[in-house]
Protein backbone atom coordinates (compact mmCIF):
# COMPACT_ATOMS: atom_id res chain seq x y z
CA UNK A 1 0.00 0.00 0.00
CA UNK A 2 1.67 3.23 -1.09
CA UNK A 3 1.72 6.57 1.22
CA UNK A 4 -0.87 8.21 -0.74
CA UNK A 5 -3.25 5.15 -0.84
CA UNK A 6 -2.57 4.79 3.15
CA UNK A 7 -3.35 9.15 3.58
CA UNK A 8 -6.39 8.65 1.66
CA UNK A 9 -7.40 6.01 4.10
CA UNK A 10 -6.68 8.51 6.79
CA UNK A 11 -8.99 11.48 5.63
CA UNK A 12 -11.65 9.11 4.45
CA UNK A 13 -12.14 7.97 8.09
CA UNK A 14 -12.04 11.61 9.09
CA UNK A 15 -14.52 12.47 6.22
CA UNK A 16 -16.80 9.42 6.95
CA UNK A 17 -16.99 10.32 10.68
CA UNK A 18 -18.20 14.58 9.25
CA UNK A 19 -20.28 12.98 6.77
CA UNK A 20 -23.85 14.11 7.47
CA UNK A 21 -25.24 11.70 4.60
CA UNK A 22 -25.11 7.98 5.26
CA UNK A 23 -22.58 6.14 3.48
CA UNK A 24 -20.97 2.55 4.12
CA UNK A 25 -17.78 3.79 3.11
CA UNK A 26 -15.83 6.48 1.76
CA UNK A 27 -13.71 6.36 -1.25
CA UNK A 28 -10.83 8.64 -2.47
CA UNK A 29 -13.25 10.53 -5.60
CA UNK A 30 -16.07 11.03 -3.30
CA UNK A 31 -16.81 14.47 -2.43
CA UNK A 32 -17.44 16.64 0.75
CA UNK A 33 -20.29 18.38 -0.23
CA UNK A 34 -21.98 16.43 -2.91
CA UNK A 35 -21.26 12.62 -1.68
CA UNK A 36 -20.96 13.31 1.77
CA UNK A 37 -23.20 16.52 2.79
CA UNK A 38 -20.34 18.28 4.70
CA UNK A 39 -21.02 21.95 4.10
CA UNK A 40 -21.63 24.92 6.42
CA UNK A 41 -20.39 24.95 9.81
CA UNK A 42 -19.68 21.39 9.71
CA UNK A 43 -17.60 21.83 6.55
CA UNK A 44 -15.63 24.44 8.66
CA UNK A 45 -14.82 21.74 11.76
CA UNK A 46 -14.05 19.21 8.84
CA UNK A 47 -11.40 21.89 7.15
CA UNK A 48 -10.39 23.41 10.48
CA UNK A 49 -9.27 19.65 11.74
CA UNK A 50 -8.06 18.38 8.36
CA UNK A 51 -5.48 21.55 8.41
CA UNK A 52 -4.68 21.29 12.48
CA UNK A 53 -4.16 17.44 11.85
CA UNK A 54 -1.71 17.65 8.67
CA UNK A 55 -0.48 21.30 9.14
CA UNK A 56 -1.95 22.66 5.95
CA UNK A 57 -1.80 26.56 4.82
CA UNK A 58 -5.43 27.15 4.45
CA UNK A 59 -4.71 31.08 3.20
CA UNK A 60 -5.23 30.67 0.01
CA UNK A 61 -8.47 28.30 0.64
CA UNK A 62 -11.43 30.57 -0.41
CA UNK A 63 -14.55 29.56 1.25
CA UNK A 64 -17.42 30.29 -1.01
CA UNK A 65 -15.62 28.63 -3.92
CA UNK A 66 -16.14 25.52 -2.20
CA UNK A 67 -19.09 25.55 0.61
CA UNK A 68 -22.42 27.39 1.11
CA UNK A 69 -22.56 29.59 4.50
CA UNK A 70 -24.76 28.06 7.16
CA UNK A 71 -28.04 28.44 7.87
CA UNK A 72 -31.39 28.97 5.78
CA UNK A 73 -31.36 32.17 3.54
CA UNK A 74 -33.79 32.70 0.99
CA UNK A 75 -33.17 36.12 0.17
CA UNK A 76 -29.83 35.96 -0.89
CA UNK A 77 -31.22 33.35 -3.78
CA UNK A 78 -34.18 35.37 -4.66
CA UNK A 79 -31.80 38.75 -4.95
CA UNK A 80 -28.93 37.00 -6.68
CA UNK A 81 -31.89 35.15 -9.14
CA UNK A 82 -33.37 38.71 -10.56
CA UNK A 83 -30.06 40.85 -10.25
CA UNK A 84 -28.68 37.99 -12.47
CA UNK A 85 -31.65 39.04 -15.33
CA UNK A 86 -31.64 42.69 -14.50
CA UNK A 87 -28.25 43.82 -14.54
CA UNK A 88 -26.08 42.60 -16.77
CA UNK A 89 -22.95 43.38 -14.50
CA UNK A 90 -24.10 41.41 -12.03
CA UNK A 91 -24.94 38.77 -14.31
CA UNK A 92 -21.73 38.74 -15.79
CA UNK A 93 -19.36 38.71 -11.48
CA UNK A 94 -22.31 35.72 -10.77
CA UNK A 95 -21.62 33.92 -13.40
CA UNK A 96 -17.31 34.09 -13.01
CA UNK A 97 -18.72 33.44 -9.87
CA UNK A 98 -20.65 30.11 -10.58
CA UNK A 99 -17.69 29.16 -12.87
CA UNK A 100 -14.83 28.94 -10.08
CA UNK A 101 -17.40 26.67 -8.08
CA UNK A 102 -15.07 23.14 -7.07
CA UNK A 103 -16.13 20.10 -5.37
CA UNK A 104 -13.37 18.95 -2.79
CA UNK A 105 -12.54 15.44 -3.28
CA UNK A 106 -11.00 13.04 -0.38
CA UNK A 107 -7.86 12.40 -2.92
CA UNK A 108 -7.30 16.70 -3.39
CA UNK A 109 -7.27 16.18 0.17
CA UNK A 110 -4.81 13.79 0.22
CA UNK A 111 -2.36 15.76 -1.99
CA UNK A 112 -3.08 19.35 -0.20
CA UNK A 113 -2.13 17.72 2.94
CA UNK A 114 1.42 15.97 0.91
CA UNK A 115 1.87 19.81 -0.28
CA UNK A 116 0.96 21.33 3.59
CA UNK A 117 -0.33 24.06 1.27
CA UNK A 118 -3.70 24.49 0.15
CA UNK A 119 -4.21 24.40 -3.80
CA UNK A 120 -7.49 24.48 -5.50
CA UNK A 121 -8.83 21.53 -7.53
CA UNK A 122 -8.49 21.70 -11.61
CA UNK A 123 -11.66 22.43 -13.69
CA UNK A 124 -12.51 18.69 -13.58
CA UNK A 125 -14.22 19.53 -10.24
CA UNK A 126 -16.22 21.96 -11.03
CA UNK A 127 -19.94 20.75 -9.63
CA UNK A 128 -22.39 19.70 -12.55
CA UNK A 129 -25.28 22.43 -12.83
CA UNK A 130 -28.92 20.49 -13.15
CA UNK A 131 -30.77 23.76 -12.48
CA UNK A 132 -30.30 25.41 -15.82
CA UNK A 133 -33.88 23.53 -17.01
CA UNK A 134 -36.17 26.22 -18.50
CA UNK A 135 -39.13 24.54 -15.91
CA UNK A 136 -37.23 24.83 -13.23
CA UNK A 137 -35.92 28.31 -13.86
CA UNK A 138 -39.91 29.55 -14.36
CA UNK A 139 -40.44 27.92 -10.90
CA UNK A 140 -37.61 29.45 -9.11
CA UNK A 141 -38.22 32.61 -10.58
CA UNK A 142 -42.04 32.52 -9.13
CA UNK A 143 -41.05 31.29 -5.66
CA UNK A 144 -38.26 33.99 -5.04
CA UNK A 145 -40.61 36.49 -5.60
CA UNK A 146 -42.41 35.58 -1.96
CA UNK A 147 -39.48 36.22 0.21
CA UNK A 148 -38.78 39.78 -1.84
CA UNK A 149 -42.21 40.61 -0.97
CA UNK A 150 -41.97 39.90 2.08
CA UNK A 151 -39.07 42.13 2.78
CA UNK A 152 -40.84 44.94 0.85
CA UNK A 153 -44.47 44.50 2.42
CA UNK A 154 -44.11 45.81 5.89
CA UNK A 155 -41.96 48.99 4.88
CA UNK A 156 -44.46 49.93 2.80
CA UNK A 157 -47.64 49.68 4.63
CA UNK A 158 -45.49 51.02 7.90
CA UNK A 159 -44.91 54.05 5.88
CA UNK A 160 -48.39 54.39 4.20
CA UNK A 161 -49.92 54.30 7.68
CA UNK A 162 -47.84 57.11 8.72
CA UNK A 163 -48.24 59.28 5.58
CA UNK A 164 -52.08 58.75 5.92
CA UNK A 165 -52.26 59.70 9.37
CA UNK A 166 -49.95 62.83 8.51
CA UNK A 167 -52.23 63.69 5.30
CA UNK A 168 -55.88 63.41 7.40
CA UNK A 169 -54.08 65.19 10.52
CA UNK A 170 -55.68 62.26 12.26
CA UNK A 171 -52.67 61.16 14.49
CA UNK A 172 -54.93 58.71 16.97
CA UNK A 173 -55.12 55.55 14.78
CA UNK A 174 -51.28 55.34 15.25
CA UNK A 175 -51.71 56.70 19.35
CA UNK A 176 -54.18 54.08 19.93
CA UNK A 177 -52.13 51.14 18.13
CA UNK A 178 -48.90 52.42 19.62
CA UNK A 179 -48.00 48.66 20.28
CA UNK A 180 -49.31 47.83 16.69
CA UNK A 181 -46.50 50.27 15.36
CA UNK A 182 -43.58 49.52 17.39
CA UNK A 183 -44.32 45.84 16.48
CA UNK A 184 -43.98 46.32 13.05
CA UNK A 185 -41.32 49.22 13.13
CA UNK A 186 -39.15 45.96 15.02
CA UNK A 187 -39.95 43.34 12.05
CA UNK A 188 -39.30 46.17 9.82
CA UNK A 189 -35.60 46.62 11.58
CA UNK A 190 -35.35 42.76 11.19
CA UNK A 191 -35.84 42.76 7.55
CA UNK A 192 -33.29 45.06 6.91
CA UNK A 193 -30.62 43.39 9.46
CA UNK A 194 -31.61 40.38 7.38
CA UNK A 195 -31.69 42.03 4.27
CA UNK A 196 -28.27 43.24 4.77
CA UNK A 197 -26.88 39.95 5.70
CA UNK A 198 -28.17 37.87 2.56
CA UNK A 199 -26.52 41.40 0.39
CA UNK A 200 -22.91 40.38 2.11
CA UNK A 201 -23.05 36.65 1.69
CA UNK A 202 -24.04 37.86 -2.10
CA UNK A 203 -20.98 39.83 -1.94
CA UNK A 204 -18.56 37.34 -0.24
CA UNK A 205 -19.97 34.91 -3.41
CA UNK A 206 -19.07 37.52 -6.19
CA UNK A 207 -15.39 37.86 -3.89
CA UNK A 208 -14.72 34.40 -4.80
CA UNK A 209 -13.87 34.63 -8.55
CA UNK A 210 -10.00 34.12 -8.58
CA UNK A 211 -7.41 36.66 -9.79
CA UNK A 212 -6.76 36.97 -13.13
CA UNK A 213 -3.50 35.01 -13.68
Amino acid sequence: MSDTTELESEIAALAHAAALKRVDAVTPDMRLRADLGVDGDAARDFIGAFAARYEVDLDRLVWRRFFREEGFDPLAPALAFWLRRLDRDFAYRWSRAEDAEREISIAHLARVAETKKWFDPGAEAKPANAQNHVGFLILRGVLSLAPIALVLTLPVLLVLMVLLAAMSGNWNVLMDNWWLVIFMAGLVGLQGWIARNSWRSIERKLASVPEPA
